[in-house]
């Protein structure tokens, strides 16, 4: 990177450091020259020669580090997953995995891969890429590795442990198509279920998609729990769905931008479907502007939990090196007027994302501790001073660390227990003795082996014939959902899951 591309990136990024800055360009231009003089004596006088990129990078992220907790400097590594994520593709190999003991495993395999296409299984260990042990790596590191330029080829090295083979395996890497839509299944025989994972370029054409799969359906649940926001356009063609035209959807107020509002364009085709919107404290940004725009125009119940209180405008800018950055704009408020965006100081971006401390307090609304605004139809109370409060609150499921089910948890016991088991049967095998997820359903028990391993790790806590139960079915859904996807996961799983259970009530009325 030449110095002239350098000090233009410090002039870019300075441009949005401060209101003194911008409102009198001489201080800038001092502030430029004083960083450019840095530069120049570090380079000729340092002890030690620093790559001036070195330098570049390091300034661009402390920059960044005092503006809010969303505006930051993105390297190239983390551009690309950016696009990535909001394009629903990327160029790799097409699996899911975790970690145990400091080891890759292959927990899913994409439909159509380029994994797929080379042979790898559920199970199998990547213990190297292009030669290079990735044992103890971490993830965000192997994910890289993983990912690169469409076309080029990735060499594999894996531990295949159910006849313990080794393999090489060479696999180019290809686009990979994802969707944002996680799971849509018929809960009963009039309640169908949507989960949206992220609004991406492709969700509203996926939801439309997914929709014209059920039938029969007189209510839906659209699960936005983990969604960690997208693209607002998304955002307002699925509102559209839901609602008429012209329909107030969020309105945007920024310092150098002028106040928008953003309307739905066509006449939803499901105006009158009755519709509840699950949330808790990790869905942020677009989900919010989703779940606050139906709970202001009185069309959904919302339930679950506060939401992570991410209400700032973004714009995304390619710096030109395959680096970017995103830098707030303005703030996002829903039909009513509350500002999503909660509390933050300036600077203190490890508090602000570590803080929990909001999430599990429902009586705080009636303590006043939030403003009170009016729904536009109903002009019935809901509340604002960060995020989106649900209208029906569902606090998290407890588990004690130190019962049975907590110290399962903590100990990694159920991931343990279902790679083992499939390790154990062989992918193959498992599939013959289980080829579609009914039947899965129907015929799976824990054998005596994984009976053994759970005794062995729990060797120190009996549980209660309750426990018991509830383990089994954690293991059950865990293999379900690796092997055969989401949906058969919440069919198994669904009678612990209070908020969605509370949601399938509401709509029995």
């Amino acid at each position: 990177m030449g110095r002239r591309i350098v000090l233009a990136l410090l002039i870019l990024s300075l441009s949005v450091v401060s209101l003194s800055a911008q409102s009198r360009p001489r201080d800038r231009r001092k502030a430029v020259r004083k960083i450019e003089y840095v530069l120049d004596y570090l380079q000729q006088n340092y002890i030690d020669e620093v790559p001036l990129d070195t330098l570049v990078e390091a300034a661009l992220v402390a920059i960044f580090d005092k503006l809010d907790p969303h505006s930051r400097y993105m390297p190239t590594n983390e551009m690309q997953d950016m696009y990535s994520i909001l394009h629903s593709q990327f160029a790799g190999v097409g699996i899911s995995y975790t970690t145990l003991r400091d080891t890759l495993v292959v927990r899913r395999i994409i439909e159509g891969s380029p994994a797929e296409d080379a042979g790898l299984q559920y199970g199998d260990r990547i213990t190297s890429i292009d030669n290079r042990s990735i044992v103890g790596l971490e993830r965000d590191s192997i994910t890289h590795l993983l990912r690169g330029q469409k076309g080029t080829t990735i060499h594999l090295g894996i531990l295949r442990r159910s006849d313990n083979t080794k393999h090489s395996v060479d696999i180019t890497r290809d686009n990979v198509a994802s969707t944002s839509i996680k799971a849509s299944m018929m809960l009963n025989d009039t309640t169908a279920y949507i989960r949206i994972s992220n609004f991406a370029r492709s969700t509203p054409q996926d939801f439309r998609r997914a929709l014209a799969t059920m039938s029969g359906y007189n209510s839906l649940i659209i699960d936005l729990r983990g969604n960690s926001g997208g693209l607002l356009p998304s955002v307002i063609d699925i509102c559209g769905i839901f609602l008429p035209a012209n329909t107030l959807i969020t309105t945007t107020e920024g310092r150098k931008v002028s106040t928008d509002e953003y309307r739905t364009k066509l006449s939803g085709e499901l105006c009158d479907l009755p519709l509840t919107i699950l949330i808790d404290e990790e869905s942020a940004s677009a989900s919010e502007l989703f779940a606050g725009a139906m709970q202001d125009n009185d069309r959904a119940v919302i339930i679950g939990r506060t939401s992570f209180g991410k209400g700032l405008v973004q714009r995304l800018i390619n710096l030109g090196d395959n680096t970017g950055m995103a830098v707030t704009r303005a703030r996002y408020k829903t039909p009513s007027g509350r500002i999503i965006q909660r509390p933050y100081a300036k600077g203190d971006k490890e508090e602000y994302y570590n803080d929990r401390s909001r999430y599990n307090q429902p009586d705080s609304i009636a303590k006043g501790e939030h403003e009170i605004y009016y729904t536009l139809n109903e002009q019935r109370e809901v509340y604002g001073g960060g995020g989106i409060i649900p209208d029906i609150y569902v606090a998290a499921k407890s588990i004690d660390t130190a019962s049975y089910i907590g110290r399962a948890l903590s100990r990694g016991l159920i991931e343990e227990v279902v790679i083992d088991y499939v390790d154990r049967v062989g992918y193959t095998n498992f599939m013959e003795r289980y080829p579609t997820a009914d039947v899965f359903a129907e015929q799976f028990a824990i054998d005596s082996l994984s009976q053994s391993l759970i005794q062995r790790v729990m060797h120190d806590t009996e549980p209660s014939s309750d426990e018991q139960i509830w383990l089994g079915d954690m293991i059950r859904a865990y293999i379900a959902r690796d092997i055969f996807g989401e949906e058969i996961y919440i069919s198994i799983y669904m009678g612990y899951d209070e908020p969605l259970m509370r949601a399938i009530e509401l709509h029995k009325r």
